[in-house]
């Protein structure tokens, strides 16, 4: 008696041949998709970015609302707050948008409007207005 039958024109090596490599296939996937899902950024992360990228000192975990050094008119450093005027913020499975505009309450010529994209911890700027002392 034979070990291998015929079930459909393919014999039964090959069907356990192409099951396991179908199993395999979607667990390699699915391993992937999870480390993406795993990797994608935050708030924390985007409040990490927005501190090393403009080198401002955050206020609070998620940066809404910050402190940036500038010269006043006597050439003496000064803090000046910029706090989150307006904020949207969209997460994908794998992906983050941000949209975030700064002000500062004292002088509203100081701003910074932030469109952001955050993709394996990295974020990449869409769009960006700034008016930031400089020190």
């Amino acid at each position: 008696m034979s070990y291998v039958m015929e079930l459909g024109g393919i014999d039964l090596k090959k069907k356990h041949i192409l099951l396991i490599a179908a199993s395999f296939t979607v667990h390699i996937v699915l391993m992937v998709s999870i480390l993406l899902i795993i990797m994608k950024p935050d708030n924390t992360d985007y409040a990490l970015w927005l501190k090393n990228h403009y080198d401002v000192q955050c206020l609070d975990v998620t940066c809404d609302s910050f402190e940036v050094e500038a010269e006043n008119e006597n050439g003496k450093d000064k803090q000046i707050t910029m706090i989150t005027a307006k904020e949207s913020y969209t997460s994908g499975v794998f992906t983050m948008r941000k949209d975030v505009a700064y002000r500062n309450l004292e002088d509203p010529t100081y701003h910074l409007d932030l469109k952001v994209r955050g993709f394996f911890n990295e974020f990449s700027i869409i769009n960006e207005e700034v008016s930031l002392p400089s020190k």
